[in-house]
């Protein structure tokens, strides 16, 4: 075992705390007490995020196979070379004498500001002919409009209208939409049956935002009955589309041994992935694995390299666990006012029983001087400021303040 500072062993933190904790667990040889994962934290949040960018392919790319009259292959060719005054030009008469698909394309060039000046309400007003007429895109773009108060006046009855109108011919961003919305009971009595069912339908089309929250549905039983191996499935299927925090929970589980055999090769694996990913949770984690020697050879030095990117993105947890490498020179020189400054910024930003920030701050207090105190003191106020912590933190270690 690496000594410590004073009598007594510092307390690194292990998984991170969250809603529901498995189970207490030892890390023998550092004597660190640690706390398993949740497999299912944040919640329903991924739906939305990837409406923007792929808007406009979808649409452009169902125009170029399904209109055939003169102006619109034109007006598409423009587009494509960022011509958008002379695409605005070639579709604005197909838009007013009626195609639904070329007023859903002036709807995206009115509120991306594409050859016009940006005007949602202008936007809208494209948007609702198309979808006037039937047109999926349309109807769950101005849905979203109408969710958020984005050029129309925010009407979370209007917003339910449209998402279900293009949710029901197969949009599987409004079923995502409105599984989301069910499961958080979002403007609509919270349904856990109908957010499953909505989920389910987008993703057996294969959004990964819906595969990962059906996995998140299985896996609490929520709407269905609880079934760890089904969870582990939907979770697979989205994490293999490069979604992160499936990615996370797939480590989780293999950590575990929940719903699959366990596994510690294949909790790395998925843990690095969703890590270079900017993941903070599996970064930490990852960082835990290195550190334990689990999945990979023992590295306490790449165990702080993937702390101090945690670290970094201020997670707690691992700005303690950074701390107590930095006191016991484990992967790192040992640096006793740096440690000290570590677990001050950590138990500054969760106080909680959970982090053992605050008794290390107060174990290692007994050991330094007046002098080294201040200047720890000094460098944690530097270390908060945002995504400043590793800059001062390298550079007191190089150089001192």
């Amino acid at each position: 075992m690496v000594s410590v500072v004073g009598a007594a062993d510092l307390e690194a933190s292990g998984a991170i705390p969250m809603r529901y904790i498995e189970s207490d667990w030892t890390c023998a040889r550092n004597n660190l007490r640690s706390l398993r994962l949740s497999p299912t934290e944040p919640m329903f949040t991924i739906q939305n995020t990837h409406m923007k960018s792929k808007l406009l392919a979808i649409v452009l790319m169902y125009g170029l196979n399904t209109i055939a009259f003169a102006g619109f292959e034109d007006g598409l060719s423009a587009y494509k070379s960022r011509n958008y005054a002379l695409a605005l030009r070639e579709w604005m008469p197909l838009a007013d004498r009626g195609d639904a698909l070329t007023q859903y394309n002036l709807g995206v060039m009115y509120k991306s500001g594409q050859g016009v000046t940006q005007d949602y309400k202008q936007a809208a007003d494209w948007y609702r002919k198309a979808a006037e007429q039937g047109f999926a895109n349309a109807q769950y773009t101005l849905g979203v409009m109408y969710r958020s108060g984005l050029g129309v006046p925010l009407d979370h009855e209007k917003s339910i209208d449209w998402f279900r109108k293009a949710a029901e011919q197969g949009d599987f961003r409004a079923q995502g939409t409105l599984g989301e919305m069910y499961a958080l009971g979002e403007n609509v009595p919270q349904d856990y049956e109908r957010s499953v069912e909505w989920f389910r339908k987008a993703a057996v089309q294969g959004d990964a935002g819906a595969q990962y929250n059906l996995g998140v549905a299985y896996d609490r039983g929520q709407g269905l009955p609880q079934e760890y191996q089904l969870a582990v499935e939907w979770y697979q299927r989205s994490a293999e589309q490069g979604n992160a925090i499936a990615q996370y929970n797939l480590g989780v589980k293999y950590e575990s041994g929940q719903g699959v055999l366990q596994d510690y090769s294949q909790a790395v694996d998925w843990y690095q992935k969703a890590a270079l990913q900017g993941y903070v949770k599996a970064q930490y984690n990852l960082g835990g694995m290195y550190q334990r020697g689990e999945g990979v050879p023992l590295d306490n030095r790449q165990a702080v390299v993937w702390f101090r990117k945690a670290a970094e993105q201020g997670l707690a947890n691992a700005q303690t666990n950074l701390g107590v490498a930095y006191s016991n020179g484990s992967g790192v020189p040992k640096n006793r006012v740096v440690a000290y400054a570590l677990f001050a910024l950590s138990a500054a930003k969760d106080p909680s029983g959970g982090n053992s920030a605050t008794k290390n701050r107060e174990m290692l207090a007994k050991e330094m001087t007046a002098n080294e105190i201040n200047v720890a003191d000094s460098l944690m106020q530097e270390m908060s400021k945002p995504m400043n912590l590793l800059n001062v933190l390298d550079k007191y270690v190089n150089h001192g303040l």
